[in-house]
């Protein structure tokens, strides 16, 4: 498949990209159910586009799936339809674009191999999934000896952080692993308790890195201030270990 990064518009944070899927949708459209298989378009982290012969009124409810094929694992989110706009078609048929905004992050939850794609097209493209938070690049060496090996931190913010390998470790991380990130920085050292957010493994054969992130669940006052010196510049890390938490 082809994608190519779509700029960001007031409507939906993050980049989007020019990718087709067909998925199957219903809703509730002034009471009524109504349901049907569309195309979808103008994908991002937070909503995408459809196509579809349904003429859909904007505040509905939306159930989303996207059938990746096989036995591979449904990608499921629910959202809004935000708006709706008729157009014409090439044969004449009723054609609406309708505009979904999904409820949360959906590629923040447990990913299909599709799920896993997109996610790392959105990193390369500076969106990580389940932070808004400013994030800082920081090369940095990480203790990752529980996920088998030496990891790299690619940014960090008070929200969570972005970490990557070269070795085999989307084989063994998973999204929703509970994971606990000590800091060392300014001759004090904060332990923060976290959760894998998505995991995005390299292209198959192509080399590339492994790479997931990190969600903070509600860092503490005092190491929020720690992590903000840290992402400003004010302070440096001298070390960062991430384990597994029982």
């Amino acid at each position: 498949m082809t994608t190519s990064p779509q700029k960001s518009s007031e409507r939906r944070d993050g980049p989007r990209i020019d990718l087709r899927l067909r998925v199957r949708w219903s809703a509730k459209n002034d009471g009524d159910n109504v349901s049907g298989e569309a195309e979808a378009s103008d994908v991002s982290p937070r909503g995408l586009r459809l196509e579809s012969e349904h003429d859909v009124k904007a505040g509905s409810p939306l159930h989303l799936i996207i059938d990746v094929g096989g036995d591979t694992e449904e990608l499921v989110a629910e959202g809004q339809v935000m708006w709706c706009r008729h157009r014409p078609s090439p044969t004449g048929r009723p054609l609406f674009d309708i505009g979904v905004s999904f409820e949360s992050d959906w590629l923040a939850k447990q990913r299909s191999p599709l799920g896993n794609a997109l996610a790392r097209i959105f990193a390369m493209n500076d969106y990580e999934p389940a932070r808004t938070f400013a994030r800082t690049g920081l090369g940095l060496a990480v203790d990752g000896t529980a996920f088998g090996g030496p990891l790299a931190l690619v940014n960090l913010s008070q929200g969570g952080m972005q970490l990557k390998s070269t070795g085999q470790l989307a084989q063994q991380v998973r999204a929703g692993m509970r994971v606990e990130v000590v800091v060392e920085a300014a001759a004090r050292a904060v332990t923060l308790a976290g959760k894998v957010a998505w995991v995005a493994a390299a292209a198959e054969g192509k080399g590339g890195e492994d790479r997931f992130g990190v969600e903070f669940a509600g860092p503490g006052e005092g190491d929020n201030a720690l992590l903000e010196a840290v992402c400003t510049g004010q302070t440096e890390a001298h070390k960062i270990a991430l384990s597994l938490r029982a």
